[in-house]
C-alpha cells in the first residue's frame, strides 16, 4: 500500500523551482536521510508537477520503496531560497522517520509487537542522532 505526505499551500502557484533548486533539495534529502539511518529505503527522486505542495514523499514499506518528489511549482512565494529548499528536504526526511509508525496506526489489524517494534526502531535513530 502506497502512503504519502506533502506541504500543501493554498493559493496561486507563485514559485517555480529550478534544476539547481532540485539537484540541492537531493543532495540535502540524502544527507538528513543518511543521518537518521535509513539506510533500508530506497529512495526515486522526481521533479515533477505535484499540487500545491512544494514536495511530496509518496512510500511502500513493505518493499521500502519511496518516491521523493520537488514539485516544479508551488504556492509559495517567491523566492524559493537555499534554505527553504533545504528546510522542506528535511522535512520529507522526517516524514520517512515516522513512516512505518503511521501506517501501522492506520491499519486495524495492527498488533501491539508490530507497534513495539516501530517504537523501538525510531528510539533507536533518535538515540543516534541526538548524542
Amino acid at each position: 500500500m502506497l502512503y504519502g505526505s506533502g506541504d500543501y499551500i493554498m493559493g496561486p502557484r507563485e514559485t517555480k523551482t529550478t534544476k539547481k533548486h532540485f539537484e540541492h533539495f537531493k543532495k540535502c534529502f540524502l544527507i538528513y536521510a543518511n543521518m537518521w539511518g535509513l539506510k533500508e529505503w530506497r529512495f526515486d527522486f522526481v521533479h515533477d508537477d505535484c499540487g500545491l505542495a512544494l514536495s511530496t514523499v509518496n512510500y511502500d514499506t513493505s518493499n521500502k520503496v519511496v518516491t521523493v518528489a520537488f514539485c516544479r511549482e508551488s504556492g509559495r512565494l517567491p523566492p524559493l531560497t537555499m534554505k527553504e529548499v533545504r528546510e522542506t528536504a528535511k522535512h520529507e526526511v522526517h516524514e520517512m522517520v515516522v513512516a512505518e509508525l503511521s501506517v501501522l496506526a492506520h491499519d486495524r489489524f495492527t498488533t501491539e509487537d508490530e507497534i513495539v517494534r516501530v517504537r523501538h526502531t525510531l528510539v533507536r535513530r533518535m538515540d543516534n542522532v541526538v548524542k
